[in-house]
């Protein structure tokens, strides 16, 4: 167009869609200059059957020829040496020098002490070249534990500086806190009793100092619990105290034996004290807790008869436990892993032996495309200690050999290994999220008592499992390589 339009000699263009040429408008073209090699297709037309290199020469041919050509013209336009050096000079006077190192960082923040801490992370960033995946993952440390809200933006103290200065702006979340999260739990198999709880988490960050909290977990429905914390953070390098106090009140089903499910009584176990823990935590992955616990520990028959005496009495226990969580989910994990590992000693109870305690879980979770690989190992002993039952540990029900009724194991030491495998069919779409899998997973354990027999189940739980704003969804059944089956419901967290 601009060659019919205007009988150009030379045409020197950014345009960069394809553009053709009539062959007999190329040859009304003195010069054509093209500034990309990209451009040459556009004579394809023209030069079917000659390559891009001769058709570049050709091009470049022209633009010198045309050039000359019109040299008497063009040089009224040229610039002396001087001038030219000074317009240079000027240009570069504009513009500003190439970014240097971290100048200063400027924190805005709702308290003193909490820009204290932002700036104890962000210092060490003077005096360095601009890292903005360094800066983003501290914004994340900040954002963390969904207290605030942080967000940084880069300025100059003088138009003339290359210095950078980071200006951190962290802000109060509108919404809180203190928070309150409520949700729901519900099992329900056939042949079994449902259990459903409304929870509720209530959360009070920042108080009493920054990295200090009052945390609250109610648990309201099949069973109470009840269970307040005040963790106290004594230093900035994540050392803390954490008196609580804690009620769990709760029906429990025993049956027949461990391959029936008949039910033979109903007892009620309740247990309530008051403990505390020193601890050292880093607020993203790890944990160190050790504490004390004096706890009053109810268990009496309600109907029915299992031949067993009631318990009633204080007990004292003594632990250390170390949590390290890096999942990135708390329903259903895409990756990381979270391992729970405790060592104690129950002590000072009536009529029970005195019983060393060691426990471990260890889940995993790993992502490839649609598929997701999830697994746990779980396992704890007290050295076959005859502990009285409200102290011994339970298996059965989803996730723990959903094949059997909840609870219908019951001994001093255990194992339970539950590998398993989800394949997204269904990712919802914003707003609602969450995602639809199938899949289902092998689960073997084994239960041993003293003066009781070893109990081994294996079983295959299998179904479908959708991500809600009330939980994870699951459905399906569960078969037992010893005959035992159920099918399963359940709202709240998968693995």
């Amino acid at each position: 167009m601009v060659a019919r339009r205007y009988g150009a000699g030379a045409i020197i263009s950014r345009y960069r869609r394809r553009i053709t040429l009539e062959p007999e408008e190329l040859q009304r073209l003195p010069a054509v200059m093209a500034v990309r090699p990209l451009l040459l297709d556009c004579w394809a037309v023209a030069h079917r059957d000659r390559s891009a290199a001769v058709v570049a020469a050709e091009l470049a041919q022209r633009g010198y020829d045309a050039t000359e050509a019109h040299k008497a013209e063009l040089m009224k336009y040229a610039l002396p040496p001087d001038q030219w050096e000074a317009y240079m000079a000027k240009r570069r006077s504009k513009e500003r020098p190439a970014v240097g190192d971290v100048l200063e960082v400027k924190v805005k923040a709702p308290t003193k002490e909490v820009a204290d801490v932002v700036h104890r992370k962000f210092d060490p960033l003077v005096n360095k070249p601009v890292d903005t995946e360094k800066v983003q993952g501290l914004l994340a440390d900040i954002r963390a534990d969904g207290r605030y809200e942080a967000d940084y933006t880069v300025g100059y103290d003088s138009a003339g500086s290359n210095r950078p200065i980071l200006l951190v702006d962290v802000e109060d979340k509108k919404t809180g806190p203190p928070f309150l999260n409520i949700g729901f739990n519900i099992e329900a198999q056939t042949a079994g009793v449902t259990r459903g709880t409304i929870d509720s988490i209530f959360l009070y960050q920042d108080l009493g100092g920054y990295g200090s909290e009052l945390r609250a977990k109610i648990d309201l429905g099949f069973l109470t619990n009840l269970d307040g914390e005040y963790l106290y953070r004594f230093s900035q390098k994540g050392y803390f105290i954490a008196p609580r106090a804690h009620l769990t009140r709760a029906p429990y089903y025993v049956y027949e034996s461990p391959d029936s499910d008949t039910r033979i009584a109903e007892r009620q176990s309740q247990s309530g004290g008051i403990a505390a823990d020193l601890g050292w935590t880093d607020t993203k992955t790890q944990e160190v807790r050790l504490g004390w616990d004096l706890s009053n520990v109810q268990w009496h028959l309600n109907t029915g008869m299992d031949g067993q005496p009631d318990y009633s009495g204080n007990s004292q226990t003594v632990r250390l436990r170390y949590i390290y969580d890096s999942q990135d989910r708390a329903l259903i994990p895409h990756h990381g892993k979270r391992v729970v590992t405790s060592l104690g000693y129950l002590y000072s109870t009536p009529n029970s032996p005195s019983a060393p305690q060691f426990y471990t879980q260890i889940d995993f979770a790993h992502t490839v495309g649609k598929n997701l690989f999830l697994g746990k190992v779980e396992g704890a002993t007290m050295f076959n200690r005859d502990v009285a039952q409200p102290f011994r540990y339970t298996l059965g029900g989803p996730l723990r050999l959903a094949a059997l009724s909840i609870d219908q194991l019951r001994g001093t030491d255990y194992w339970l290994t539950t590998p398993g495998y989800l394949r997204r069919i269904y990712a919802a779409p914003p707003p609602l999220g969450g995602n639809i899998y199938l899949g289902g997973t092998v689960e073997v354990g084994q239960m041993r008592a003293p003066g009781a027999a070893t109990v081994t189940r294996e079983d295959v739980y299998f179904g479908v499992a959708a991500e809600t704003p009330l939980g994870v969804i699951t459905l399906g059944p569960a078969i037992g390589f010893d005959g035992e089956h159920k099918f399963v419901f359940t709202i709240g967290r998968f693995f």
